[in-house]
């Protein structure tokens, strides 16, 4: 029948977008309900950084995790026909020569690490760089256009798309109707929007503000993304992202001056030229204390599923956690404690 569907996917971010390209992949009709505001995802660079460059430490199953992002977002970018993933180093900058030490001690001890901290350093022929001690160079890095996947995946899938507010008032989950649809499964991937979910408005998401910049500069710069206090990504046409801030409390998703200054104060104590800001950014991410996703099914009702707190490592988490949920559903495969819903009932 013309409105039967096996998936309502509820949310407009990276989450629901690969939630629908999981059903597409699996021969699954979908409906993807999302509202026309801002959301984490819009503001995101979408680095892909495998390794926390405060303590050199690879991130929750890095390897795994990377070799799934790789192969969705690869895979989407065929689907779409546009260049979505972009390949370029990381180099972090060294602030001492203990930073060094640790760098060398931890890649050799950690088999992990080995894979994407370079052994060797790279001297800084920048003169717009204050870098006296050089870099160190992350493998397998670059960045995700969530921007362009965002616009791209509603263009080629509109007739499966409705921009508009999700209906509480006519969402039966009891006989698995929305509207006019009935649904054998409905996934919400709302972001922040889910304290405002009758269903899994227990959830513990924490709201954390992010900010960046969009600068315009002529300087010389390598084509990586550099890490200091901030990063600084080139895009194109000599525009570079600069961000990001993380703020626990504020008034609005609005860009602030505080956040303006505090990254023009960040990216000032490395980089030494002119530069104008074209753009400024805010968005607030869904994050957990535990800093894991939440991925499962509803605690009472049947077929009724979350996929949400991808926090600052959307790009990473989103396409693993996607994953976990479509192969819980369709192959019954058991969801990950660590991300499980479960762990909060």
């Amino acid at each position: 029948m013309e409105n039967e569907i096996d998936f309502l996917i509820v949310g407009g971010g990276i989450s629901g977008i690969l939630m629908a390209y999981q059903c597409h992949q699996n021969n699954k009709s979908f409906i993807l309900v999302a509202d026309d505001k801002r959301s984490a995802t819009h503001v995101a660079a979408g680095v892909i950084n495998p390794v926390v460059l405060s303590k050199f430490n690879p991130i929750w199953k890095a390897e795994q995790q990377m070799q799934e992002l790789k192969e969705d977002f690869l895979s989407l970018e065929k689907f779409l026909e546009k260049k979505i993933i972009h390949s370029m180093p990381v180099y972090r900058i060294f602030s001492s020569e203990d930073e060094q030490k640790t760098w060398h001690k931890k890649s050799e001890n950690n088999p992990t690490l080995q894979k994407f901290l370079s052994a060797e350093f790279h001297p800084n022929h920048y003169p717009s760089i204050d870098a006296p001690l050089g870099f160190g160079e992350v493998l397998s890095t670059g960045y995700v256009d969530f921007k362009l996947i965002i616009q791209e995946f509603f263009k080629a899938f509109k007739n499966f798309v409705k921009i508009e507010n999700f209906d509480f008032d006519q969402f039966q989950p009891e006989i698995k109707k929305y509207k006019n649809f009935n649904f054998q499964h409905c996934v919400f991937c709302e972001g922040i929007k889910v304290k405002s979910n009758p269903y899994f408005q227990s959830v513990p998401i924490k709201e954390n503000k992010g900010e960046v910049l969009k600068i315009k500069t002529t300087a010389d710069l390598p084509n990586a993304i550099v890490k200091s206090k901030c990063f600084l990504m080139p895009i194109e046409n000599q525009e570079y992202y600069v961000g990001a801030t993380y703020a626990r409390e504020f008034d609005d998703d609005e860009p602030t001056e505080e956040g303006k200054l505090k990254l023009e104060n960040q990216l000032k104590s490395f980089f030494k030229k002119d530069y104008e800001i074209t753009t400024h950014y805010a968005a607030i991410r869904p994050t957990v204390q535990d800093r894991r996703p939440i991925v499962g099914k509803h605690h009472e009702l049947n077929g009724i599923y979350i996929l949400n707190g991808m926090g600052t490592r959307g790009t990473f988490n989103a396409p693993y956690s996607a994953r976990r949920l479509i192969n819980f559903i369709l192959k019954g495969e058991k969801i990950p404690e660590e991300i499980n819903y479960q762990r909060f009932i």
